[in-house]
């Protein structure tokens, strides 16, 4: 049977292709392992040859994984009685009696020259695609009659297990990699990783959840997870989950916030992620834990500056606010709730167009859409009518607000009632009008009373 390679019409790709799958054993180049040479060993014995020989054919190279009656680790390609098995066209298995008086292989060095190969007989290895990677090799230094159909079989089968031993080669590499992957991404791990089965109880412990917990590998594996690090009022719901987990089949990972504690009994705010995972049809837990202690110190800390700052805001006297680019509202202090007229959660969240009439909305608009496009600070003096009908002035100063990635995220804005100003400013205006003209009509009497008593 021909293989996949054989018959495809470009032999560049399809060798390109065979030497991708030779590399998935990683076999090239790697030194003698009992299995091969088990096999090499048994085809001497059986059909009675002083050479066998296991290779896999490289690019330009022959490599001897297993050699038995010579020491030969590799050949040139071309100069192989094997490179006729990787041809289009070549046989399920090739032997050639003599090969002295076969014209494709009489003028190779290993004929002519030491060791003077006169038989010699392959099996191609196959892979699981169909691909021939290597061959299974008999070899004498005298001429010897064609193997039986029997030899034959016989020759195929031993191939076919080098094939196996290659397989399970493979597979254990595989594995020993997957294993390699699986410590260092524990060991690597900031967060607390452990391994539970089925009944919750620990089978594998990194070194954080030794620095986070206080127990060391060997301390915590073997025993009850819920036990070892759970509040004792929360046993009976950590259980129950896991129950639940094994009883509905539901794989999803899940995340909870919840109590821990540490070897002593100390308690901490942690961080739980639980990743049911099933091997060989038995269910096993991946649980994350991380310590949550100082992302609460840091909470803390945060929502007292918040609450600080909000503190300062509200007592400010003048009107200040936050947009964001879509013009909503998200902080508005006492002041500038008041001026509105709306408490402040009935202003979060909205535009102007929804609180102020549209002309008054427009022309906010219009000052903000340009802000946003220039990127400077405005300030100008507005007289806008407010809720119960009336008209107030402001004088109010808006900038834009850096957003996390440099760009405008919104703006703050500052509003100054100037109402009262303005009226006290005209009342004193006035006044001093009204003084003025006292005084100018009074200087008037006066002269009037001087120019009667000179003229008396």
């Amino acid at each position: 049977m021909m293989s996949a390679e054989f018959t495809c019409a470009d032999p560049i790709a399809a060798d390109r292709r065979r030497l991708e799958i030779l590399d998935t054993y990683q076999i090239l180049g790697t030194p003698a392992e009992v299995a091969f040479d088990r096999v090499a060993h048994l085809s001497a014995d059986v059909f009675g040859v002083p050479l066998t020989a296991v290779t896999f054919m490289g690019q330009d190279e022959q490599w001897f994984k297993a050699c038995v009656g010579a020491d030969r680790r590799s050949a040139p390609r071309g100069a192989t009685f094997c490179q006729a098995l990787f041809v289009e066209d070549a046989p399920d298995l090739l032997v050639v009696p003599d090969t002295a008086a076969d014209h494709r292989f009489r003028d190779l060095a290993v004929v002519r020259d030491a060791p003077h190969l006169r038989f010699y007989a392959g099996a191609p290895l196959i892979s699981p695609e169909g691909v021939r990677i290597g061959t299974l090799c008999l070899y004498d230094v005298a001429p010897r009659a064609d193997l039986s159909a029997r030899e034959r079989v016989t020759l195929q089968r031993l191939a076919e297990q080098v094939m196996s031993e290659l397989h399970l080669r493979r597979t254990l590499l595989q594995q020993d990699r997957e294993r390699q992957r699986y410590a260092a991404l524990m060991a690597s791990a900031m967060d607390g990783m452990m391994i539970l089965d089925a009944a919750g109880t620990v089978t594998d412990w990194n070194a954080a959840a030794e620095a986070i917990l206080g127990y060391t590998r060997l301390e915590a594996v073997g025993r009850d997870l819920t036990a070892l690090m759970v509040p004792p009022e929360l046993h009976g719901t950590h259980r129950a989950a896991l129950t639940r987990v094994l009883e509905t089949q539901d794989f999803r990972q899940q995340r909870v916030d919840v109590p821990a504690l540490r070897r002593g009994g100390a308690r901490f705010p942690a961080e739980f992620t639980v990743a049911p995972f099933d091997v060989a049809g038995a269910t096993f837990f991946a649980v994350s834990v991380r310590d949550l202690t100082d992302v609460h110190h840091a909470r803390d800390a945060l929502t007292a500056s918040h609450q600080l700052l909000r503190t300062v805001v509200d007592s400010v006297p003048e009107a200040i606010y936050v947009k964001d680019t879509a013009r909503r509202y998200t902080l508005i202090n006492a002041a500038g709730a008041a001026q509105i007229g709306r408490p402040s959660e009935d202003i979060l969240g909205r535009t102007d167009d929804e609180l102020f009439p549209p002309q008054t909305a427009a022309q906010a608009r219009q000052r903000e859409e340009a802000l946003f496009r220039g990127g400077g600070r405005v300030s100008y003096e507005v007289t806008d009518a407010v809720a119960d009908g009336s008209h107030r002035t402001y004088w109010s100063t808006k900038m834009p607000l850096p957003g996390l990635d440099g760009q405008i995220g919104g703006l703050v804005g500052v509003s100054i009632d100037v109402t009262q100003r303005y009226l006290a400013e005209h009342l004193v205006r006035t006044h001093n009008d009204l003084l003025t003209r006292r005084v100018e009509r009074a200087q008037l009497e006066i002269l009037a009373r001087c120019c009667s008593s000179r003229d008396a």
